[in-house]
């Protein structure tokens, strides 16, 4: 159904080829997540390429190459947009996972937003170590409770977030629960209904499973954070 949605997406929008889009990013478990997984289940490829680093990178961010001087960026047909939460916008439409009504896009929109509350995560799995890691996990987990039964009163009885169908702010909340998972496995151990979302939204298509399944893991967090 997600694949329908998104085939006829692109024939009202008069162009029914997929575009040709690439991901650069960092390898690492970040702020592409949940784009990636929406390809997936609508079965749209994309390419990846690694982010400069260093020298490389101060000289094409000086030379304009990223807008805002952000990453990640993705190019849809030459096209390149950056800021990560107009790309997940921009392929919710692309693949079917935005709400049609303008009110459930406003929920979905506002759910999206509330997940940035959770992305320290990020720093904590793919960067941080030793002292400065053990300092930011504990203001992390401090936080955490409350963060939780927010999302958690905002899915209620509902299988997803916004009237009950599947959209892109599910994919951003399966995100952050699955970082936050990575660092306390125990996490949502007194939120049942959270733990069952993430399964319910890693399993909701073939394209999804197979994806989580094929992705690189993270190692090593905490100590000498890899991919592997």
């Amino acid at each position: 159904a997600t694949m329908q949605r998104a085939a006829s997406l692109r024939k009202m929008s008069g162009d029914p080829r997929q575009p040709k889009i690439t991901l650069t990013y960092f390898p690492l478990r970040g702020r592409l997540e949940s784009v990636k997984m929406m390809l997936c289940a609508a079965n749209m490829k994309y390419d990846e390429v690694w982010a400069p680093r260093g020298k490389e990178w101060i000289e094409r961010r000086t030379g304009g190459e990223f807008p805002f001087d952000q990453l990640p960026v993705v190019d849809f047909d030459g096209k390149r947009l950056a800021q990560s939460g107009a790309i997940n916008r921009y392929v919710a439409h692309l693949t079917g996972f935005m709400p049609e009504d303008p009110w459930d896009q406003a929920l979905a929109g506002q759910a999206f937003d509330a997940t940035q509350e959770l992305e320290g995560a990020m720093p904590l799995v793919n960067l941080l170590t030793g002292e400065r890691f053990a300092e930011m996990r504990s203001k992390y987990m401090k936080r955490l409770p409350r963060r939780l039964d927010n999302f958690s009163r905002a899915l209620g009885s509902r299988p997803f977030l916004v009237n009950d169908r599947l959209s892109y702010a599910d994919f951003g909340l399966h995100f952050v629960l699955n970082l936050t998972t990575l660092i306390e496995p125990r996490a949502l151990d007194s939120h049942h209904e959270l733990a069952e979302f993430v399964e319910r939204v890693g399993s909701s298509s073939q394209g999804v499973k197979d994806y989580l399944d094929a992705r690189p893991t993270p190692v090593g967090i905490g100590t000498e954070p890899r991919m592997e």
